[in-house]
């Protein structure tokens, strides 16, 4: 073949006739220096300490959103049963990650969580919220519902006369760096609460 039109001649591929010819030949390329490389490093941690928080921060506000629409689900089941004089439920499935409800027409709903969100709890944590003195180890603590035969659904219970069954619903996000919960105190007047667990304690979130 005519040298000319080798082909190899022009290709970027870096060809020796021996290691000691490719030791010479790569001696004099350009290389990253130690500055350089410890320079493109803090770059990196910078952009990380930076997307870090903004990542959990994102969390945070999905995990809020998620509390408030079941509080606001569980308020709207109140004030049916006040009105219509009609026991309504509220039956959470914690392998599904959804909660089913009697929406407006008496149509069962099903509403499900987002992928990012998820009934359960950070490690260690205790609980109730009010009064944390026991380590969580259920998602809901709302009673069984009877109507199933497992222990993956429950059921709180909206009377008549405005009260609501007590429980708590705690939610965490998929990595469990953020966790909030939903409760329903036991008192003469039901009331429904939202909190956030941060700093290494409960906070009442307000509606």
């Amino acid at each position: 073949m005519n040298k000319k039109n080798c082909p190899i001649k022009n290709s970027p591929l870096l060809i020796f006739r021996s290691p000691e010819e490719g030791a010479a030949r790569l001696e004099g390329r350009p290389s990253f220096s130690l500055i350089e490389l410890l320079i493109t490093i803090s770059i990196a941690a910078i952009l990380l300490s930076i997307a870090i928080p903004r990542m959990l921060s994102m969390h945070r506000y999905h995990l809020i959103h998620e509390l408030e629409k079941l509080a606001v689900t569980c308020k709207y089941l109140q004030q049916k049963a006040l009105a219509s004089n009609t026991l309504q439920t509220l039956t959470f499935d914690i392998t599904t990650n959804s909660y089913t409800f009697p929406a407006p027409g008496g149509k069962q709903t099903v509403y499900k969580l987002p992928s990012t969100i998820l009934f359960g709890s950070i490690n260690n944590v205790l609980g109730p919220p009010a009064t944390p003195t026991q380590p969580i180890n259920q998602a809901i603590t709302f009673k069984k519902d009877q109507k199933f035969d497992d222990q993956t659904h429950f059921q709180a219970v909206f009377f008549t006369n405005g009260q609501i069954s007590p429980g708590a619903a705690y939610l965490v996000d998929r990595d469990k760096k953020v966790m909030g919960a939903f409760t329903c105190a036991v008192s003469q007047v039901s009331y429904i609460r939202v909190y956030l667990y941060e700093n290494n304690g409960w906070k009442l979130h307000n509606l």
